[in-house]
């Protein structure tokens, strides 16, 4: 048995102890309490900035029926196409922004277009100029998708697929701009061998009579014979001023008696087929994806272009090209 005084002892002891074990348990809990409490206060101020930002921030406003019959009027009075109206497939907002997306198939076979339609629903345009954009990021871009889609349906081209600058070419025969700048692109080629590739894709023009009819023609002949089309083009060009929607046919007939290798029989074959307008069809789908409604319109390697004065102005942005891609090799030059 204890001494008393141990027991006592022992007693003071215990006593002490749990007074330090309670006197931890309060500051922890003190300190938990304190933490929480900041926590919480956080969230409160993260709460009502969120709902301070909803509060002032501007809603995008919804489309209704009547917007939507206004743009479509003014789409058809601004591209021609009246009275048919265009019509709407899909509608969405731009990422980020309040201007509307409207996707529209446009009549009379002209192919689809892209409206944006400002967030006041008062401007709506088919194009819009992103001040943010990096230009030499979406021409390789841009670049990179004109040669994939080359690569599917092989459209007229000339010149070595791996040479340093591709001009992908939207063109129109009943076009006295475009039958310019084919001479100067044959110069240029002539001069400098093995520097362009160059593609061509059909565009015709709405108010151009016979183009359409003469780009199917021109396909049926580069189905045939790929190397013939190009001598179809300059024969065409030549003759341009002279042709008529009523004349075309004997224009093409004259054209496929002097040419060796292109068969009269299989042409009228092709052109009473399905291809040549399918085929025509995928060439303004391209140039409707690319908001191309004038000609000529070009890519020099994926940067656009909408024709030149002078060859001299065309071959010096073309060997800017060239220097650049030596210097700093981009998507889309393979």
């Amino acid at each position: 048995m204890k001494p008393k005084n141990a027991v006592v002892a022992d007693y003071t002891e215990k006593q002490n102890q749990m007074r330090i074990y309670i006197q931890h348990g309060y500051r922890n809990l003190k300190t938990a309490l304190v933490g929480w409490r900041v926590l919480a206060m956080a969230a409160a101020v993260l709460f009502c900035a969120l709902m301070a930002y909803a509060q002032t921030a501007p809603a995008c406003a919804p489309l209704d029926a009547s917007v939507r019959s206004r743009v479509l009027q003014v789409a058809a009075r601004t591209m021609g196409i009246e009275p048919i109206l265009p019509v709407i497939d899909r509608e969405a907002l731009l990422p980020g922004t309040c201007y509307w997306q409207l996707f529209v198939t446009l009549p009379h076979n002209h192919g689809h277009a892209t409206l944006y339609l400002s967030p006041d629903h008062r401007f709506v345009s088919t194009q819009l100029w992103d001040l943010t954009s990096d230009f030499n990021k979406e021409d390789a871009q841009t670049n990179d998708q004109l040669h994939a889609e080359a690569e599917v349906d092989h459209p007229p081209s000339r010149g070595p697929e791996g040479a340093p600058v591709t001009v992908v070419l939207f063109s129109d025969f009943q076009c006295p701009y475009c039958a310019s700048f084919s001479q100067m692109v044959e110069q240029y080629q002539k001069d400098n061998p093995g520097k362009i590739r160059l593609i061509f894709r059909n565009n015709p023009l709405p108010m151009h009579k016979w183009a359409k009819d003469a780009a199917r023609a021109g396909i049926c002949v580069a189905r045939q014979a790929p190397d013939a089309f190009w001598q179809f083009q300059e024969f065409l060009f030549l003759k341009q001023k002279e042709t008529t929607a009523d004349n075309l046919q004997e224009r093409v007939k004259e054209f496929l008696q002097t040419v060796p290798g292109v068969s009269t029989d299989k042409y009228l074959e092709c052109m009473s087929g399905p291809y040549p307008e399918t085929r025509l069809n995928r060439d303004v789908d391209e140039a409707t994806t690319y908001h191309i409604h004038s000609t000529p319109t070009l890519f020099i390697n994926g940067r656009r272009h909408g024709g030149f004065g002078s060859i001299e102005e065309f071959s010096g942005l073309v060997d800017a090209s060239i220097h650049a891609t030596t210097a700093t090799p981009q998507g889309g030059n393979k």
